[in-house]
C-alpha cells in the first residue's frame, strides 16, 4: 500500500536548479507538496549535490508549454542511486511569486485532468 497521503503525478517536465544553471534534470513526479528529481549518476552530472534541508529554487518547464515556466523553492529530503540514475525527493517549500503559484496550480490541474 502506498504510504503517501497526496497523489503524485508522473511528470516529464525539465527542471533547472538555481545552483546548477547549466544542467537540466527531469522531474519524475510531482504532488501538491513535493516532487522527485532524476538525473544521471555520471561524471558530468555527479557534480549535482543537493544537500538535505538546504533550499533550492527550481525553474520548471512543464510539458504543456502553454502553462509557461514557473519557479518553486524546494528542500531535498533524500537522495538515492537507482542503477545509473540519482533520484532526489523534495518538499515544496514556497513559491517566489504569486504568478509562480498560479502556474504550479495550473500544472497540477493539468496533471489531474489527464490522470
Amino acid at each position: 500500500m502506498d504510504k503517501r497521503r497526496f497523489v503524485r503525478y508522473a511528470s516529464s517536465a525539465k527542471v533547472r536548479i538555481n545552483k546548477y544553471t547549466r544542467i537540466l534534470v527531469l522531474m519524475r513526479d510531482i504532488s501538491l507538496y513535493g516532487c522527485c528529481l532524476s538525473y544521471p549518476d555520471t561524471q558530468s552530472a555527479s557534480m549535482i549535490d543537493l544537500e538535505t534541508d538546504d533550499e533550492y529554487t527550481l525553474e520548471v518547464f512543464p510539458e504543456p508549454e502553454e502553462i509557461g515556466a514557473f519557479s518553486v523553492n524546494i528542500k531535498p529530503r533524500w537522495t538515492r542511486i537507482r542503477g545509473e540514475m540519482r533520484e532526489t525527493g523534495c518538499l515544496i517549500d514556497r513559491f517566489p511569486t504569486e504568478e509562480d503559484r498560479e502556474k504550479f496550480t495550473a500544472y497540477i490541474k493539468w496533471q489531474a485532468d489527464r490522470a
